[in-house]
């Protein structure tokens, strides 16, 4: 099964020009290792969403499954879904991303596995319930919540589920943090002028998050990410904020009502 190209957009057209530039201006990335400690099992990270999101996949025994990675990247995470034996079809926006992707994939021996394709999380061209699995690292705040979420249900089969990483809303936060004083302060002059964060991308609201609950029967938000904003400025403290803050979710779960990131979990 192979989707056909469909950009009804502008915001699909401009995300595609910043990742195909951002990509086209980064040498040998197909020599990337990927990591596959995440995937192997073998010690367990609760604290960290990206881990915490491949022990949710490998709980749903992958496989022989069919699944699919919504705005692939550079093809690290298909890679690993294919590792753990999954059959993956795998689309991204920019066209410079797929073709690492795909080289990426021939250097683990993986070519003939993961099915790459442009593509647009508003309109997919899958059948209907095709997928036991869908997987996406950071795609829905790039997109329009409401159609890729009709999408996703659209795609899965009854009984299928769906995996999405995404930084989340706290509207104090914000507020506080686009104060012009605040902006000229923050590392490169806030999140907006990050050099990998484009013109279109929004954290996800709490509407964005109503729109989900609405669209699917069953959507668990698993909250990450309180003290670690600090890491921002001192990165060398990351991992042990990340264990503080799991621990303080524990003892104090209303503070997960400040999370800066979410591993959704979405039901069909």
């Amino acid at each position: 099964m192979q989707p056909t190209e469909h950009l009804p957009s502008d915001r699909s057209r401009r995300e595609r020009e910043f990742y195909d530039k951002h990509w086209n201006e980064r040498q040998a990335i197909a020599g990337w290792e990927v990591d596959l400690a995440p995937v192997e099992g073998k010690e367990r990270r609760p604290q960290n969403y990206f881990w915490s999101s491949w022990e949710h996949v490998r709980s749903l025994s992958p496989e022989g499954k069919s699944v699919l990675e919504m705005g692939c990247g550079l093809g690290h995470n298909s890679v690993r879904l294919a590792m753990l034996g999954a059959n993956v079809w795998a689309f991204d926006i920019s066209v410079a991303g797929i073709e690492n992707s795909k080289q990426l994939a021939g250097k683990y021996g993986l070519a003939d596995r993961i099915h790459f394709s442009v593509g647009d999380a508003e309109k997919m061209e899958y059948e209907d319930e095709f997928f036991d699995i869908v997987y996406g690292y950071g795609i829905l705040h790039h997109v329009d919540v409401a159609k890729a979420a009709l999408e996703v249900r659209r795609v899965l089969k009854r009984g299928g589920q769906g995996i999405f990483i995404e930084p989340i809303e706290w509207p104090l936060f914000e507020k506080i943090r686009n104060i012009p004083l605040f902006v000229k302060v923050l590392p490169k002059d806030g999140f907006k002028a990050l050099p990998n964060v484009t013109e279109d991308e929004r954290k996800l609201s709490e509407a964005d998050q109503e729109v989900l609950r609405s669209t699917f029967p069953a959507v668990e938000f698993r909250k990450f990410y309180f003290l670690s904003r600090i890491a921002t400025f001192i990165p060398s403290t990351e991992m042990f904020l990340q264990k503080v803050d799991y621990r303080l979710f524990k003892v104090l779960p209303f503070l997960k009502s400040y999370a800066a990131a979410a591993v959704i979990v979405v039901k069909k």
